[in-house]
């Protein structure tokens, strides 16, 4: 194309621009928010702290209450582990439940002046509920996949099979069986001066404290159950529930998984002493291979 034909754009002197207001704010906004955070942090660190007190008081009734729960051994048949590859050889070791924490174990994101840590080994009744519960659910009809939700890269895992049994394991099939410890911690009362902190920190009334059965078993299957360990440093209601279940000797806790319509496994290490309970990963196993099996003679060495 000769010269003469070329077309040349004509840039404009100034391009407009357009602006969008995100947010307004104002200093007194900011401290008056700092403050609020701080009221929220302080009742719920004082609330914890309070409650534990009272559970303490009565924990031989709590204790009896958990006693009533269906137990059952169960068949691990059906179970399968999900670990990340590089614990491959090591996939019935609970050590890593005891850094973060789990649904009902206490980790170290807890603080130690509040409540003990223990480990637990969680399993699942199927591969993709395995998933779900390792790397979180997409929403309906979402083009992720459970793997795309995790805050971290994505890298190998590895999937195991088990079998086995455990004994002495308390079922949470639904809320009725929570009927005897609910009575128990619905007389539970906060004093005076925590009640005008909750105000001060905007809670109502409802927010405050678990009255009833539903109330219960909703909170120990919340999927939001992190949001107290990691921003205030206190147990959330399953994992207080989970140190109760383990103190009143039972080896574990099968209840419905929050994510997808199977169920999962917390088992207690500690309470497999001098039992016969055993998990055993399917074999063939791989070469080096140190413990095939959790038991009562190997549980020490895997927490």
């Amino acid at each position: 194309m000769s010269k003469k034909h070329r077309r040349h754009r004509q840039i404009p002197q100034q391009e407009a621009r357009t602006q969008y207001l995100l947010d307004q704010f104002t200093e007194a906004d900011v401290d008056s928010w700092k403050e609020m955070g701080r009221l929220v942090n302080d009742f719920e660190i004082v609330r914890y702290h309070v409650l534990e007190a009272i559970r303490q008081s009565r924990k031989s009734e709590l204790i009896e209450a958990l006693a009533s729960h269906s137990v059952r051994n169960v068949d691990l048949a059906a179970f399968c582990r999900i670990v990340d590859y590089q614990y491959s050889m090591a996939p019935l070791s609970s050590r890593g439940s005891l850094i973060g924490g789990g649904r009902f174990n206490i980790g170290r994101d807890c603080d130690q002046s509040s409540a003990a840590n223990f480990p637990a080994l969680y399993a699942a009744t199927s591969h993709r509920t395995a998933l779900l519960e390792k790397f979180g659910q997409p929403a309906k009809n979402s083009p992720l996949e459970a793997r795309d939700l995790a805050l971290r890269p994505h890298s190998s895992y590895s999937f195991v099979q088990l079998e086995g049994h455990v004994r002495e394991v308390l079922i949470l099939d639904d809320s009725r069986q929570l009927k005897a410890f609910a009575k128990i911690i619905s007389e539970f009362q906060l004093p005076e001066h925590v009640l005008k902190l909750a105000a001060r920190a905007g809670y109502g009334q409802d927010d405050l404290l678990v009255l009833n059965r539903k109330v219960l078993f909703r909170t120990l299957l919340d999927p939001g159950w992190r949001f107290l360990p990691s921003q205030f440093g206190v147990p959330s209601n399953p994992q207080i529930f989970g140190a109760m279940i383990r103190e009143a000797g039972f080896q574990g806790i099968m209840y419905p998984s929050a994510r997808g319509g199977d169920r999962c496994m917390a088992v207690f290490p500690e309470n497999l002493e001098r039992t016969d309970s055993a998990i055993r990963i399917t074999p063939p196993h791989p070469e080096g291979l140190e413990h095939a099996e959790l038991n009562a003679s190997t549980w020490r060495e895997l927490i």
